[in-house]
């Protein structure tokens, strides 16, 4: 192949490295997008090894929704352990450096996190849980796309 794109990058693991140096060693053009930094503004994933290896590095920045500037950080909106949370707009937003508080913030629990959690909890199959009542539009085809896969 001429081009190959990888989206979400940041959720493979280490692996896809090797895959794009191979394919860029074959003659394919590698275009990788992912976030650079998890909700602690650590390295997430092999997102730091991409770039190392990479000929062009292209850092695109959001809008800080406190204050306008340029955001290089994705706050967490909710209470959730663990690097790996797959969320929209209700669970997190682009944070300049001076804006972003490190570490989760609590907002709120939204009613179908407190639901997941219970179906998980009770090892109920998420399948049989309606979650269409409490997940709102925004959200709700991100995290369906998530559980799917």
């Amino acid at each position: 192949p001429d081009v190959v794109g990888i989206d979400e990058a940041q959720f493979f693991d280490d692996a896809i490295v090797d895959a794009a140096e191979t394919l860029a060693n074959a003659g394919a053009r590698v275009i990788c997008a992912g976030l650079d930094q998890d909700y602690r503004a650590k390295p997430f994933g092999p997102m730091a090894a991409l770039m190392s290896v990479a000929e062009y590095v292209t850092k695109l920045q959001a809008v800080c929704s406190r204050c306008g500037a340029a955001a290089c950080r994705s706050q967490r909106l909710i209470g959730m352990e663990g690097q790996l949370f797959v969320g929209g707009a209700a669970a997190y937003e682009p944070r300049c450096r001076r804006c972003f508080v490190a570490g989760a913030v609590v907002v709120t629990t939204p009613p179908w996190v407190k639901v997941a959690a219970t179906a998980v909890a009770t090892a109920a199959p998420l399948a049989q849980v309606d979650f269409a009542p409490l997940v709102p539009p925004e959200v709700m085809s991100t995290w369906m796309v998530s559980l799917a896969a």
